[in-house]
């Protein structure tokens, strides 16, 4: 990452970056076009950290890097639902394609992992394992608060102290509240939008150039729920979970 405040520390993310919610049409994804934010007042936005239930967050992040006759691609998708997680990376550089899954799953106070990945031509699966959390973590509680869920203190809170809302200009046709700024070699935005005056996504965006190459990369969180990936061989979890009853 080329800044500081791209790298927020979820164990779940290795690597962060830039937006949430509706772009400008012309970065990769996100619910550019599809979702309107709306204004709201200076005490909604001072309380948007905790408008939100973090349960259910959907993080997206994609990077580009070009340089003279080579380039790299990196995707990564994360989903907060209740007690479901799941990421998604995909890594191309240049024509070699790396591709990983995984899906967590709380049951009975005990968490099921299950891991698929892709590289090259090679695939390897499961089978679902229970977790071992207690060589990092002396609770259940802990591990999750700092690993399963969504980490909101480091992402969101503490991010928020630097967001003054009049720093910001409300794009009236998209309904997003934007900020960006410009050096010789980087352009910056952050957007940010409300529905129903709560906090329903933020988008960090970046891109640069220099004489090494150039690069955009961007990162959204949305606050909503969407659903978990069917998971894999749920006849092997059902009977992994019967097990350890």
């Amino acid at each position: 990452m080329k800044k500081q405040w791209l790298v927020l520390g979820m164990a779940a993310m290795m690597s962060l970056g830039c937006l949430f919610a509706c772009g400008d049409g012309d970065d990769k994804g996100g619910d550019s076009g599809v979702i309107k934010g709306e204004k709201v007042t200076e005490q909604q936005w001072a309380a948007a950290p905790n408008s939100v239930d973090y349960k259910y967050v959907v993080v997206d992040y994609w990077e580009k890097l070009e340089g003279d006759g080579w380039s790299e691609e990196y995707e990564e998708k994360c989903i907060w639902n209740g007690d479901m997680f799941y990421e998604y990376e995909k890594d191309n550089e240049d024509v070699y394609i790396s591709k990983s899954w995984d899906w967590e799953i709380v049951r009975n106070g005990k968490v099921y992992w299950y891991s698929k990945c892709e590289e090259g031509e090679e695939a390897e699966a499961g089978p679902w394992k229970e977790f071992d959390w207690t060589n990092h973590y002396e609770t259940l509680d802990e591990y999750l608060s700092k690993h399963f869920y969504f980490d909101k203190e480091d992402v969101i809170e503490e991010e928020w102290a630097e967001f003054d809302m009049a720093d910001f200009t409300f794009d009236e046709e998209k309904g997003v509240y934007y900020q960006t700024t410009t050096d010789e070699e980087e352009t910056e935005k952050i957007e940010i939008l409300f529905l129903d005056g709560k906090l329903y996504s933020v988008k960090w965006s970046c891109s640069w150039s220099d004489e090494e190459g150039k690069g955009e990369e961007y990162e959204i969180y949305t606050f909503k729920k969407e659903e978990i990936p069917a998971l894999p061989d749920e006849e092997g979890l059902n009977a992994l979970i019967a097990q350890n009853q």
